[in-house]
């Protein structure tokens, strides 16, 4: 081969030499990003939607004028903050749509349901329903009459008639605690025997009404001091 043949085939050599060299990189690199970012994507994987675990309603009887108040706990697989709609029912009719609910004047046994749904901020989880019934209202004591009227003496025994009312109109029976001097006497009516007390006796009556569910708030009178009886003629 003549000197200048191989003079050119290196220079050939040369430049594929260079050539490859330039070109690798631009071959493997871009492939490589790619690769990594599906293995990123991979990773993450798609957002799943919170669960509500439990929803806790306090009262659980609740009475008109009360507040129900709600707790709910609840998880996002995906560690994103829940956040949540509510929606509340009373026998049927829309109620409300925040965490409480004031229960209006409504009869005993009343269906109050709650329905929530919770979100993430992208995809909603399942809505959970809970219910409560309203409660018993219990009665309210009006006042207490003792007889005989007036003055109180060894002559009478003394005799309560307490006035109430029920909500409900349920039938109410009542229960009596009579005190003379500080001390129980008597049973649980509404009669207290002239042979429990003297002249000079300070008597006291504690009353509470009861419709078979729940009781009144007591009445109790003022001490009253058994007066002095005047005096009987028993013969002439």
């Amino acid at each position: 081969m003549r000197p200048w043949s191989r003079t050119i085939l290196g220079a050939m050599c040369a430049t594929l030499v260079a050539c490859g060299g330039d070109d690798e990189p631009k071959a493997t690199g871009q492939p490589m990003q790619n690769a990594q970012a599906e293995q990123q994507q991979a990773g993450a994987g798609p957002n799943r939607p919170p669960a509500i675990e439990r929803i806790t309603l306090r009262p659980e009887r609740p009475r008109p004028g009360e507040t129900i108040r709600s707790t709910i706990r609840a998880s996002d697989p995906d560690g994103e903050p829940v956040r949540f709609s509510y929606q509340w029912q009373v026998n049927g009719e829309r109620a409300g749509n925040g965490p409480d609910l004031h229960v209006k004047n409504l009869p005993r046994g009343a269906l109050l349901e709650l329905r929530v749904v919770p979100n993430d901020g992208q995809v909603e989880g399942p809505a959970k329903t809970v219910s409560v019934n309203t409660g018993n209202q219990p009665p309210v004591l009006l006042g207490v009459v003792l007889e005989p009227l007036g003055m109180v003496t060894v002559n009478h025994d003394v005799v309560a008639a307490p006035r109430a009312r029920d909500p409900e109109d349920d039938d109410l029976r009542y229960r009596y605690t009579w005190t003379v001097n500080g001390n129980p006497v008597g049973g649980d009516d509404a009669v207290l025997p002239k042979s429990e007390f003297k002249r000079g006796d300070e008597i006291t009556l504690r009353v509470v009404a009861f419709d078979g569910t729940d009781e009144s708030e007591p009445l109790q009178s003022d001490p009253f001091v058994v007066a002095n009886a005047s005096p009987v003629i028993t013969s002439a």
